[in-house]
This record gives C-alpha cells, sequence and structure tokens, in this order.
C-alpha cells in the first residue's frame, strides 16, 4: 500500500497462481483483501481497481522524415509513481528547443541531426527509468514472503543512511536526467 494523501492510498497486488486478472480487479476481491489484509481498516471508498502487465519498450527509432515520436508513443513505460509522464514531460523539455530551431534551420541535414541528439539524449533517460521500473516492480511483485520480509528489512535498515537516501530521492525525482537546451 502506499499512502498519497490522509485517507488516499493505493495498494498494488500479485494476481497469483489460481486467480484471474477479472476477480483481482473487483471490487468485491479488493474488499475480501483490505479485509483480510488490513483489518485495522474500517472505513474506506473503493474508487476503481485496474489490472496490467508492465509493459516498457522503445520504439526502434524516434524519428522519421519529419515527424517526432515523444512520450509513450516512443518509450512506453509502467506506471511508478508518474515517471514515464515526467520522463515525457522531459521528452518535451529536450524536443521544444529542437523543433524551433528545425523551423529556422530548415535544411535536412540539420533537422536529422537536431532530431537524433533528442532521440539519443531520451533514449538514454527513458532506459534509466524503465530498469528502475522494472526493478521496483520485480521488488513489490515477490511471491515469496521470506524474500519480502527480507527485501523489507534491508530496506527499512538502507533508507537510514543518508547518503542511500539522497541517492533514492536523486534517482526517483528524475534530477539526474540529461537535459541540455539552448537559450530560448
Amino acid at each position: 500500500m502506499f499512502n498519497f494523501h490522509p485517507d488516499k492510498w493505493r495498494i498494488i497486488y500479485r494476481v497469483n497462481a489460481g486467480e484471474t486478472k477479472e476477480e483481482a480487479a473487483s471490487e468485491k476481491f479488493v474488499h475480501a483483501l483490505i479485509k483480510d489484509k488490513f483489518p485495522e481498516i474500517q472505513n474506506y471508498k473503493f474508487l476503481w481497481a485496474s489490472v496490467f502487465r508492465l509493459g516498457q519498450g522503445q520504439s526502434n527509432q524516434y524519428s522519421s522524415g519529419r515527424v517526432v515520436l515523444a512520450g509513450d508513443a516512443a518509450h512506453p513505460m509502467g506506471p511508478s509513481a508518474g515517471a514515464g509522464m515526467m520522463v515525457g514531460m522531459l521528452g518535451v523539455w529536450r524536443l521544444a528547443w529542437r523543433l524551433k530551431e528545425a523551423t529556422k534551420n530548415n535544411e535536412n541535414t540539420f533537422v536529422q541531426k537536431t532530431f537524433s541528439d533528442y532521440e539519443t539524449e531520451q533514449r538514454q533517460g527513458s532506459k534509466a527509468i524503465q530498469r528502475a521500473n522494472a526493478t521496483t516492480f520485480a521488488q513489490i511483485s515477490l511471491s515469496n514472503k521470506f524474500g519480502a520480509r527480507l527485501r523489507d528489512f534491508g530496506l527499512n535498515i538502507i533508507s537510514g543512511i543518508r547518503a542511500i537516501q539522497r541517492k533514492m530521492v536523486i534517482a526517483d525525482t528524475l534530477t539526474n536526467q540529461l537535459i541540455n537546451y539552448k537559450n530560448w
């Protein structure tokens, strides 16, 4: 469970063997899960449930001629705390000034170089986030109870170390992303 706001929670649940995706996303199933795993929670309102498989990837190329891909069209990724949206917005930042430059210099080789530079930066940034997403979802969905407890114990210990806290914050806030820009 992740607490987003007072009285607002997100539950991520692994669909186990013998369960269907439709069953796991049903309101009845979620109510039973909360009652079983979180009996202290008495009053709540069910808003919605969804089932997804972590689908991540990279387009083979981000541009063709004067058509450029951005966001999930170029690099779909799992919904990990809005990382996909943030990387998409970083892509807009990386692409916007380049589009402006491409309209000033209409020469085809300049335009292709401009789009290639955007792709290099954006591909690097999105791959880093996709690796982090894959690790996060693999850790969240541990089916081995001993492994999950060991993970929780280890995270509690290392999260108390200042240097590791800082590294985790930098990685999660995407402040380590490369952003080149020219004066607008």
